[in-house]
């Protein structure tokens, strides 16, 4: 079976998203939050689903 990843972004977090990546479990999921370009934000899921 294939591993699932799901990468969120947003602005900023809110209790909606944390909500939702807790009822994602066991699915991997993390939060990406902030003002990066669109290049910084690939690096950063790139570098995440590599350490998968």
């Amino acid at each position: 079976m294939s591993d699932i990843a799901i990468a969120l972004y947003g602005k900023s977090a809110n209790e909606a998203i944390t909500q939702l990546c807790q009822k994602l479990a066991p699915i991997q999921t993390r939060l990406f939050i902030g003002g990066q370009s669109t290049q910084e934000l690939i690096t950063q899921i790139n570098a995440w689903l590599s350490e998968m």
